[in-house]
């Protein structure tokens, strides 16, 4: 029989208050960034790659350093795989 690999990915992305601080982007002019958009766009473009080559792949993404708004809705946590 034969036994397919899968990878199994996990981006642990910090959200603290030093990865949300504004800088310009080396790439547009007169456009800032922060270090939390370019981990969450590193990540979704690894995700776009993992499409094409490894369907059966799973990717998810982990946001630690958040803090919970007191008016936000209660969370219903949804298990997709």
């Amino acid at each position: 029989m034969f036994e397919t690999k899968r990878d199994v990915i996990l981006f642990c992305i910090d959200c603290s208050e030093s990865m949300l601080k504004l800088y310009d982007d080396a790439k547009y002019e007169d456009v800032q960034t922060c270090h939390l958009f370019t981990a969450l766009e590193a990540a979704m473009q690894i995700q776009k790659k993992k499409i094409m080559v490894g369907p059966n792949d799973s990717v998810g993404i982990l946001l630690f350093n958040t803090v919970r708004h007191e008016h936000a809705p209660p969370m219903n946590l949804v298990n997709l795989g």
